[in-house]
């Protein structure tokens, strides 16, 4: 599990800035006037307090020892799973905007790749493992594919993360 900083979600953005979007606005006298508004400075204050994913954390960690399962924290700063490519070694940081990301000669999709990279981790959850990685990534793919292509049969979208 990743590590959340939830005071950082709650704050409000500092600078205030307008809208790329144009909007047009009719007067009262008739004429149509073009404004730029301004972007919401609130952040998930309200969404967090609603969903308290840090309670989900607590129980989520009691439920699995309580199974005999592992519960495990991984440091974001120092794992980088987001920017990690098993297959050349190396960190390369890509725009959050960016929802796949080339490994190989395999599109993947990056949250879930993020997720196969943790799963994959060396027994302190510091960094990936990388033989690990290479002996499962085929499977990852694959299995990866066949998800996105039933998702598409059954019309279910999750534009968020898969973009379609």
């Amino acid at each position: 599990m990743e590590k959340m900083h939830f005071q950082a979600l709650q704050k409000k953005a500092t600078e205030t800035k307008r809208q790329e979007k144009k909007t047009e606005v009719k007067q009262k006298n008739g004429t149509v006037k073009v404004i730029r508004k301004y972007k919401r400075k609130k952040r998930f204050g309200r969404s967090i307090n609603r969903r308290a994913p840090a309670r989900f954390l607590l129980e989520l960690k009691r439920k699995a020892e309580a199974v005999g399962g592992v519960y495990a924290e991984v440091d974001t700063k120092e794992f980088k799973a987001s920017q990690y490519n098993h297959v050349t070694d190396t960190y390369e940081k890509i725009p959050l905007t960016q929802r796949e990301k080339e490994i190989g000669n395999r599109k993947v999709q990056r949250d879930l790749y993020s997720a196969f990279l943790i799963r994959n981790a060396d027994l302190d959850f510091k960094h990936p493992d990388r033989e690990k990685c290479e002996y499962e990534f085929e499977h990852f793919a694959n299995l990866q594919d066949q998800l996105i292509l039933k998702m598409k049969e059954s019309g279910l979208s999750m534009r968020q993360c898969f973009g379609f």
